[in-house]
């Protein structure tokens, strides 16, 4: 079973390596499964070569940073095995037999950190879900973090789920908010992106 993981430069250097608590999930995860991790030019050759009725809605994406919550699915979809973001920590070998998902630890929302399911097509649903509400968001584009979380993010996983009745899971696992998505909306840091 191989562990996806996506890691874009945001323009925050690459720093992410050099963080003690990475290194430390990276370690130990690799002790359970092959990792596979994505950078930006591999999701959009995925996306170009395998999934080309979604590029129109790629190029509406106003960050790299959409295409790292769009395109979880579009990987299990196509290569199978699960999803889990870089900052949390495996404790033992899951059992793929279920589906994995994680509830978000204050609230009863579905959170998108760890992905799994054993009917892939479920993967391609919520790539459709996600650009149907792109399509019918009329949000202001001002509310940038607001968009990301409704359009792609956990917001929209949320709501994919429940309405799907699809449940949390029980996983072994150790989760370290390190929110770094939050960091492209911060004016001073933020570097534009030209999808052109």
């Amino acid at each position: 079973m191989i562990l996806h993981q996506i890691f874009i430069d945001l323009g925050f250097g690459k720093t992410l390596w050099n963080n003690e608590w990475y290194t430390e999930c990276y370690r130990n995860n690799i002790m359970y499964y092959y990792i596979k991790v994505w950078d930006y030019d591999m999701l959009v050759e995925l996306v170009t070569n395998k999934y080309p009725q979604f590029l129109p809605f790629t190029r509406c994406f106003p960050h790299k940073f959409y295409w790292v919550d769009f395109c979880r699915p579009l990987i299990l979809h196509s290569e199978g095995g699960f999803y889990m973001d870089m900052d949390n920590m495996i404790l033992e070998k899951f059992d793929f037999s279920k589906d994995y998902l994680l509830s978000s630890v204050n609230d009863n929302q579905i959170n998108n950190d760890l992905i799994y399911f054993k009917d892939k097509e479920i993967y391609l649903k919520h790539a459709i879900f996600m650009q149907n509400r792109h399509i019918s968001c009329d949000m202001p584009i001002e509310w940038k973090a607001r968009r990301l979380q409704h359009i792609v993010g956990q917001k929209c996983f949320n709501v994919f789920c429940k309405a799907n009745r699809y449940k949390a899971s029980n996983v072994p696992m150790v989760r370290n908010f390190t929110q770094t998505w939050l960091k492209i909306f911060d004016k001073k840091k933020i570097v534009p992106y030209n999808n052109d």
